[in-house]
Formats: structure tokens, sequence, C-alpha cells
């Protein structure tokens, strides 16, 4: 009887976390959102609508885009930021999505490319996610579990 109480018991801590409370959000891929907030040189974004407010990172890579424009993990190496010109945005709340890309960020000159991108990164992420469009959708369709 003892080691049925054992083996419940572990059981129970276990499989705690297969019936974790899920929160489900609706966010409407059309939805007007109310304000954005981010901050220069910084990576945080959110966009904030009637019902939610979304969160995400912002950053710069060594990855150009593929064909899609999106990505499940990004090369952020340590060569520096002088050749990271990519930036590619994450939402990390209510659900993480996978890495979506923003834009190219360096100048023709190639001159401090890396420094421009991570500059304005977060806040390019969290003017293309305020607008219904081809960014946001791509990034509502790529939520993990």
């Amino acid at each position: 009887m003892k080691k049925l109480l054992i083996l419940t018991a572990v059981g129970a801590i276990l499989a705690a976390p297969a019936i974790a409370a899920q929160k489900c959000v609706v966010l409407d891929s059309n939805a007007e959102a109310i304000s954005i907030d981010y901050k220069l040189r910084g990576t945080d974004w959110s966009v904030s609508f009637e019902n939610v407010t979304v969160k995400g990172v912002g950053f710069c890579s060594l990855d150009a885009p593929t064909a899609d424009e999106i990505s499940q993990e990004l090369n952020f190496g340590y060569s520096g930021f002088s050749n990271r010109c990519n930036c590619w945005c994450r939402m990390t709340s209510p659900a993480v999505s996978q890495w979506v890309w923003s834009a190219e960020q360096c100048p023709a000159s190639g001159v401090g490319g890396g420094e421009n991108c991570m500059a304005s990164c977060a806040a390019m992420c969290a003017s293309s996610f305020r607008y219904p469009g081809d960014f946001r959708n791509k990034m509502l369709s790529t939520l993990f579990d």
C-alpha cells in the first residue's frame, strides 16, 4: 500500500506540467493596435490591443532571411555587431513565436551596420506588428505550443 501511494505521488508530480493551466487569447489578425512601446537601442517591444498586449524581442543577426522570412533559430555569434544587419523579431507573450524577419538595417556603405540595426530593431518589430498584414500573419502563424 505504501508503494502504491508513493507511485501515485510521483505520478502526480510528473503529470503536473501536462495539466497546467492554459490561457486562450483571441487576437484577430486584422485588429487595430491601440499603442506600441519600445526603447531605442533596446530589445523589448510591445503592441497593445483592446483585449491583450503582445510583447516581444528584436535582435540583429548574421542570418539573412529565408524565402519565407521565418526561422526557428538564429546565429547571433560573437563576431561583433558590424555585420549583424538583419533585424529579426519574436513574440514572447502571450505565446512564443518563431523568429520573423523584419528588415535589413545596414547602410549601403556598410559602416555602422550592426549598431544601426540594434538601435532600431525593436522599433521595427513593434511598428511591423502594429498594423495588420504579412508580418503579423507570419508571426501569428508560427506560435509554439
